[in-house]
């Protein structure tokens, strides 16, 4: 009986599309253009958020309100609750990492077996599905460093892990933007917490040997590779394993800043994630190489 309630919410999911959604989460088309994470005044979220957008496609600021303030509440208790505990922090993190891929690959499934797709389709599934396996390889590695080692912190991620995976299956069936937005603010999070690790702790990360299961990943040619291709140079020190770990959540953010502002994964490129410059008109944000830089906290 229960798997059959689990299908038919699936189901339901699944073609949620079809219908007629509320204003508030309704996708409203604009002239693409090209701009990067404009999360930063009121003024900058209407430019590209906005239901007028000129860039992307526009949605009810209060649905990002929501995302904003989630990631915020959870990641301030996670780092209130694990300081100083770095690795079991990262733990948290990361089993919480892989949840959202798995639930846009539900769903996509699912609305492939009802014969919606879009042009995207295989694009999205093929990307989420090395996400997700990526996600995995970093949460290897975190184990391998004995994040993993309390009962209580793998309870807690369990349990977190749960509950998000639920939510993100309704926001992608309902909007795959807003899911996106919520999963582009996680990865947002996770670079520049890896980014501080490295900073804060260097010395020390260089005087460590990368585990095996980081030198077997890093080391091996990515799925899909061309055979003749050399293998990639395997990370030497723990240094090494979080430069690479950080920078796959930079590559994973600007994949998602493309899904949420112009719904494909084909704008995506090259960035670090940024506070968008102010525009200089009024009409449209400034261009991707004057908002595409780096910003410190």
């Amino acid at each position: 009986m229960r798997r059959m309630q689990i299908f038919a919410l699936l189901s339901a999911l699944a073609v949620a599309e079809s219908y007629t959604l509320p204003r508030a989460v309704q996708r409203v088309r604009a002239p693409a253009q090209t701009a990067r994470h404009p999360d930063a005044t009121p003024e900058e979220y209407e430019i590209v958020y906005g239901e007028g957008a000129c860039v992307g496609a526009g949605i009810d600021e209060r649905l990002y309100a929501i995302n904003e303030n989630l990631i915020n509440v959870v990641k301030g208790c996670v780092d209130l609750a694990y300081e100083g505990r770095d690795y079991a922090r990262f733990y948290v993190l990361e089993v919480l990492a892989r949840v959202p891929y798995f639930s846009y690959l539900t769903v996509l499934h699912f609305r492939e077996t009802f014969g919606a797709r879009d042009a995207d389709h295989v694009a999205r599934t093929r990307v989420h599905f090395s996400e997700a396996d990526n996600e995995l390889h970093h949460l290897l590695i975190v184990e391998a460093l004995g994040g993993n080692a309390s009962a209580v912190d793998r309870a807690l991620a369990q349990t977190l892990a749960f509950g998000y995976y639920w939510y993100v299956c309704a926001c992608y069936a309902a909007n795959p933007r807003l899911a996106y937005h919520l999963s582009e603010l996680i990865e947002d999070h996770a670079y520049h917490t890896y980014d501080a690790f490295l900073r804060d702790h260097g010395d020390a990360l260089r005087a460590e040997p990368a585990p095996a299961v980081a030198t077997a990943y890093y080391g091996a040619a990515p799925f899909g590779a061309d055979a003749d291709a050399p293998a990639p140079t395997p990370p030497a020190t723990l240094y090494d394993v979080f430069e690479r770990i950080r920078d796959d959540e930079r590559a994973h953010w600007s994949n998602l800043v493309s899904l949420v502002q112009f719904e494909s994964l084909e704008a995506a490129g090259p960035a670090t994630p940024t506070r968008a410059c102010a525009p200089e008109d009024d009409a449209c944000l400034a261009a991707t190489d004057e908002c595409a830089v780096a910003y410190a906290r």
